[in-house]
């Protein structure tokens, strides 16, 4: 025993630099004799995988041997010993931290040829030993499928839930954020999207997870991908729906492998290889309707920008004339206009085998997305308009293996009888780095050119126009009182307007409002254009009915995230007797970094702030105009230089145009060129206005104006107290940085007939930031326990402070003491959440001790903080939260035909949406609404699993199982939102950890494997998903509302209550497996259906819950309603869905037919339908009336009374209802593809 504890404290120690997660899969193999049966010891056991050979090993006493670690995948076991017969076993498949069972029976004796080797296929157990809880699927599975979407194939497992196709899912009634996606071990961002050729093995893990495993509280996907070869291969593959259906869908994927260097030797063992695959996408519609698209009618939208406004009927200014657009004018067809979608992956590994026992493994993954956004607003008018998303993902990975141990037949006698046996240990470390942006698709990076409409050349009438002075009967200038007139300032002479190239269907309105503007009576200025549906530079297309963004409309903002994950992980594993132990560590840090703006605003604040400076006259510094004076005087002023409100935009411009600083003439931004415009002429305080509403920028990791500032992190008295060389505040938003570190020991074995599987792990989450001491005030509290050293209180203020108050609770006073003034008494305390009136009794209505301002005033240490916004003082570190999470999993064969198996785990996720935003505190009170913030100090997820399942064979022939799990989950410490009541300044809402829910369901699954060509997988889901929310944002309506924040069980959004999945795939075969129809020819017998088969998957469920409305609501927004019955008390209607693979393979070989030179390959020929009979699901429904396609709001009063105030009823009516029946209230229609893939 001492040894054991010496060699675990020597790998914890050796491993705190290089903490860890990782999993392993094995074979263990029992040689015996195949006519005595028994064991044979010391015999040598061979792995390979792809000719490769990973794994060698030599029998025990009992002859049992074990290999590993082994990749998820399929190998080839060969066993060999002398005077015997080597056999091999093929195919046997390794899942994702698994242990496959191999016996190899050996022959000896007369009859037996030595030098041949007898060859068998390995059987999959029907009843699998293993503790985990979800389901494998191999390469072949996977290609076998209609579906290659990576949650698609996910949801093929039991209490996997996903509305559609390529949708998100939830995992035993978890929420979608609550699975973790890993790809080769690499916790990644999100779900994978790799090559298609790429992928091994995909493992889905629904229960039962292993220590091993973190950062998720619902499920794992976990993905394996392969790896090179024995000799060179690739494929090349071409899928595309061009001619089969109106969408668009093209791919082009490929991979290519193989050894670089070979050992010289005997063993020509693999050295050096490689393995690379990548696809290429291009998609027309990315997102398939089962609604018909209206779009225009040739040549009309040319009609409406010919003439977009028409004079309105009141006879006074213009309205835009897509307001009458009807059906009539529009036709329909299957896809969005500009909607297309391109994409291209690329996925690498390097392997490094220096030695049998040592592995070093360098991986990459690079993938590109361009994404045009095409909301279904912009299809009627203004499709030309649509923005991009683009998408860069890179990610790299190295590990090293080795293992300890030789692989000699001495040596490893003697290694056969040592305490510790197959022992190896892994090191990975990654780095992901994920770049997304979102901006005008034309205009990209060039930031000025958003909102730019054109060249507003504007002058002014000034102090030589006589109207621009007034008459002042007694005007004192010099001591001296008489009458004068006196100067009223400039006067806007009409503007003269050049339409810009950058956003040519914006400059439309603006060209025609002008041109058919009768000047002589109504002058053209900017506020005549504003007010007249013409555009300014900034100035946005108002759209139709809140239905639709009319031609013009663009894309106003930039934005840019960067996301970068480093991790390191290592583990150390071995076998202690019948014990196999693995010890683990891993570390992470991301960092998140964004930067957003509002550029097209960037032209309205220019115009805002350039003169803000010079809005006064010089009323001191009279000067007399000699042009109009004569009996009475004439003055005028120039205008006064207040260097105080002289902004950085302001300085700067000046500069660029060759003004001094203290120029006093108006500046017209509305006539510069864009391209001589930089976002560095602003400073933070120009970029950010007065008020949350009036931000152009939101930002962090980056400078306000936008450069990265790498390798910083948020500290608030920073933010506050740093300033330019100007004493201008530069407000520093450092990246979000979490740590998340954790540790785990995990042990398998067996005693007598049962399997553990025995785990704990210790997660230590730090979001490594600043968070506010007290949630409800924004400076530092004075506390009951501070008052005695408190100066300036009121006589008589510490006194009566009743003997229950706690010295830690905050005080709350009589009279707001901002600008010096007395607090006066006392009016109440709070414990935290607790609230208590002056006289020590608990009260749930802070109002009730409201100050005379008529809300909660707390007293702070320092009064003058009652005259400033948030102090540093208020912020400390966030405290690391610190998680135990046991694991144990067991299974029980109660014979060799059944099975009982069961787990408990506590599982702990980091939490979500908990970045610190200093803007939102710093802008708190200046808030018109009741804010939401984020609260950077959320706390872990937590989910508490437990599961009992039984496994039955159900034949003879063991090609049948059923498998019955019945599950029981406990999620704590979800987020969602919540109102502060009684902070000061004001309430807020945030995000907190305040939800909880609860799944209890019950599985059956029945596996048919292959006979007479037929397999097939069926699973059905009983489940009962409540909880007090469904997802972080469904309180908001709650918490908006300013009521209590209540939390009660109800049916989740995602609680699908039945759920029957099916998988049936079927195999003609060839040659002598051929189970098809054949027909003769003349002497010749052919086999139809060689080689074909098909692959069905089947998806039924039934609706999920939905709140029913009282009244109904625009589908344009607003209003709001109360609801009938219960939340989530209705139901949507079941859906179904079916995809199709039928593929036919042909063997093709190259060369003579006798040379040793001749190659072989085949080309797989396919169909891919997905959903099959074109199945119309609804996914959502509209609330009051339960339909997909009618809110029932028309029909309403309320829509009477909107429908009156149209300007065309008709075309109201028209665009409403194509709106409301929008392709998001269903599934996916039918998508035929064609493929084809050659394999060499």
């Amino acid at each position: 025993m001492k040894k054991i504890y010496f060699v675990a404290v020597l790998v914890v120690f050796a491993g705190l630099s290089l903490l860890a997660q990782n999993d392993n899969g094995g074979i263990k193999i029992t040689l015996v004799d195949k006519d005595t049966k028994e064991a044979i010891p010391f015999a040598n056991v061979v792995a390979y995988k792809d000719g490769v050979q990973v794994g060698v090993s030599t029998t025990n006493m009992d002859g049992e041997a074990v290999i590993k670690p082994l990749a998820p995948g399929i190998y080839n076991v060969k066993g060999v010993y002398v005077g015997y017969q080597a056999a091999e076993i093929k195919n046997v498949i390794v899942g994702e931290g698994k242990t496959a069972y191999v016996t190899i029976p050996l022959a000896t004796g007369e009859g037996v040829n030595l030098q041949e080797v007898v060859v068998t296929s390995y059987v999959v157990p029907l009843i699998d030993p293993d503790t985990k809880t979800g389901q494998t699927v191999t390469r072949d599975e996977y290609q076998a499928m209609g579906s290659k979407d990576i949650n698609s194939v996910a949801a093929t497992t039991a209490g996997v839930y996903q509305a559609d196709e390529g949708g998100g899912i939830n995992v035993r009634g978890g929420r979608g954020e609550n699975t973790t996606y890993f790809v080769d071990g690499v916790k990644v961002f999100g779900k994978p999207n790799l090559p298609q050729s790429a992928i091994e093995q995909l493992n889905v893990i629904t229960g039962g997870v292993p220590a091993s495993y973190g950062d998720l509280t619902s499920g794992a996907i976990s993905i394996s991908t392969r790896g090179p070869q024995a000799k060179h291969f690739g494929s090349i593959e071409l899928i595309s729906s061009q001619i089969t259906d109106k969408f668009g869908y093209n791919l082009l994927g490929f991979s290519f492998g193989g050894p670089i260097f070979k050992k010289r030797d005997s063993t020509r063992r693999t050295v050096l290889g490689y393995f690379v695959s990548g696809q290429g996408s291009y998609i027309k519609e990315p997102n398939p309707s089962f609604v018909p698209i209206y779009v225009l009618k040739d040549g009309k939208l040319d009609e409406l920008k010919e003439n977009p406004l028409l004079p309105s009927p009141s006879g006074k200014g213009f309205i835009r004339s897509t307001e009458f657009i009807t059906k009539d004018d529009m036709t329909t067809q299957r896809y969005r206009p500009n909607a297309a979608a391109r994409a291209i992956t690329l996925s690498g590994k390097l392997d490094y085998a220096p030695s049998a026992n040592s592995i070093l493994s360098l991986g990459g993954f690079y993938e590109y997305n361009d994404n045009i956004n095409a909301p279904m607003a912009n299809v009627l008018f203004n499709s030309d308009n649509n923005s991009i998303s683009t998408s860069r993902i890179l990610r790299t990975n190295l590990s090293f293996t080795q293992k300890f141990g030789n692989t000699s037949s001495d040596k490893d006698k003697n290694k056969s009888q040592s305490l510790l046996t197959n022992s190896f240990f892994k090191f990975l470390v990654s780095y992901e780095n994920n770049l997304t942006k979102t901006q005008n698709a034309k205009h990209k990076d060039n930031l000025f050119d958003y909102g730019y409409v054109g060249n507003f050349e504007r002058t002014f009438l000034q102090e030589d126009f006589a109207l621009n002075y007034e008459y002042t009967p007694a005007y004192t200038i010099n001591g001296v009182t008489a009458n004068s007139y006196t100067y009223t300032g400039r006067r806007e002479s009409p503007v003269t307007f050049s339409p810009g190239s950058q956003n040519a269907d914006a400059a439309i309105y603006t060209s025609y409002l002008i041109a058919n503007t009768n000047t002589l009576t109504t002058p053209i200025t900017m506020d005549y254009i504003s007010g007249n549906n013409g555009l300014r530079n900034g100035d946005g297309v108002a759209n139709i009915y809140g239905l639709y963004n009319n031609f013009g409309s663009y894309q106003a903002s930039s934005t840019r995230q960067i996301r970068e994950q480093f991790r390191i992980a290592t583990s150390f594993n071995t076998d202690i007797k019948s014990h196999a132990l693995t010890v683990g560590m891993e570390f992470d840090q991301r960092t998140n970094s964004f930067f957003s703006i509002n550029a097209a605003g960037l032209w309205t604040r220019m115009r805002q702030i350039a003169n803000d400076h010079t809005r006064q006259l010089d009323l001191s510094n009279p000067i007399e105009n000699p042009l109009f004076s004569g009996l009475v005087p004439y003055y005028y002023y120039n205008y006064l230089y207040e260097q105080n409100k002289q902004t950085q935009f302001s300085e700067k411009l000046l500069e660029k145009l060759g003004l001094p600083k203290n120029y006093t003439g108006f500046v017209n931004t509305d006539a510069l060129d864009p391209a001589t415009l930089t976002l560095d002429m602003f400073s933070a305080e120009d970029l950010l206005g007065n008020t949350d509403a009036s931000n152009l920028i939101s930002y962090s990791g980056y400078s306000h104006d936008g450069v990265r500032q790498k390798g910083s992190k948020t500290d608030m008295n920073s933010f506050l107290n740093s300033k330019d060389a100007n004493g201008r505040n530069l407000f520093p938003i450092g990246s979000f940085r979490p740590i998340y570190a954790s540790a785990y020991v995990m042990d398998k074995f067996d005693f007598k007939d049962m399997k553990f599987l025995v785990g704990l792990r210790v997660d230590r989450f730090d979001a490594n930031q600043q968070v506010l001491k007290d949630k409800y005030a924004l400076h530092e509290l004075a506390r009951v326990g501070d008052l005695a050293s408190l100066e300036n209180l009121p006589a008589g203020f510490r006194d009566n402070i009743p003997a229950s108050i706690s010295k830690d609770a905050a005080v709350y006073v009589a009279q707001n003491p901002s600008g010096g003034k007395s607090p006066l008494s006392i009016r109440g305390y709070r414990e935290g959440d607790k609230w208590f009136n002056a006289e020590g009794a608990e009260i749930s209505d802070p109002s009730l001790i409201a100050s005379s301002d008529s809300r909660p005033v707390p007293l702070y240490k320092d009064n003058a903080n009652y005259d400033s916004r948030v102090s540093a003082k208020a912020f400390t570190d966030y405290v690391a939260a610190i998680n135990p999470q046991p694991r144990l999993a067991f299974s029980f064969p109660i014979s060799d035909v059944a099975n009982f198996f069961a787990h408990y785990d506590v599982l702990i996720q980091r939490p979500f949406n908990l970045q610190l935003s200093p803007l939102d505190y710093y802008y708190m009170n200046a808030s018109s609404t009741t804010p939401l913030i984020t609260n950077p100090n959320q706390r872990p997820q937590q989910t508490i699993d437990y599961e009992f399942g039984f496994s039955q064979v159900l034949n003879e022939r063991k090609n049948a199982s059923l498998t019955i799990t019945s599950f029981y989950k406990e999620f704590r410490n979800q987020i969602n939102q919540r109102i502060v009541v009684g902070a000061y300044p004001k309430n807020y809402i945030i995000f907190d950890n305040i939800d909880f829910s609860t799944v209890k369901g019950m599985s059956f699954a029945l596996d048919f494997r292959r006979t007479g060509g037929s397999q097939f997988k069926f699973n059905y889901t009983l489940q009962f998903a409540e909880g007090s929310g469904s997802n972080a944002n469904s309180g908001a309506n709650l918490a908006s509302s300013g009521q209590p924040n209540l939390r009660v069980l109800q049916p989740l959004d995602f609680d699908q209550r039945h759920s029957f999945n099916l998988n049936y795939d079927y195999r003609f075969g060839s040659k002598k497996d051929y189970k098809g129809p054949t027909f003769k020819r003349k002497d010749k017998t052919i086999n139809v259906l060689q080689d074909v088969g098909f692959n069905l998957t089947f998806f039924l469920g039934s609706g999920t819950p939905y709140t029913r409305w009282a009244t109904a609501n625009p589908f344009n927004g607003g209003g709001r309603s109360s609801i009938v019955g219960q939340i989530n008390g209705s139901s949507k209607p079941w859906n179904f869905r079916t995809n199709l693979r039928i593929d036919k393979t042909i063997d093709l070989k190259f060369g003579k037919e006798d040379s040793d030179d001749r190659k072989s390959a085949n080309l797989n020929i396919y169909l891919q339908v997905l959903n099959l009979f074109n199945t119309r699901n609804v996914i959502n429904v509209y609330q009051f009336t339960g339909a997909p396609d009618d809110d029932g709001y028309l029909t309403s009063t309320q829509g009477a009374a909107a429908l009156a105030l149209t300007n065309s009823p008709s075309a109201f009516i028209d665009m409403y209802n194509i709106r409301m029946n929008t392709p998001g209230n269903y599934s996916l229609p039918r998508q035929i593809r064609i493929g084809v893939l050659f394999n060499f």
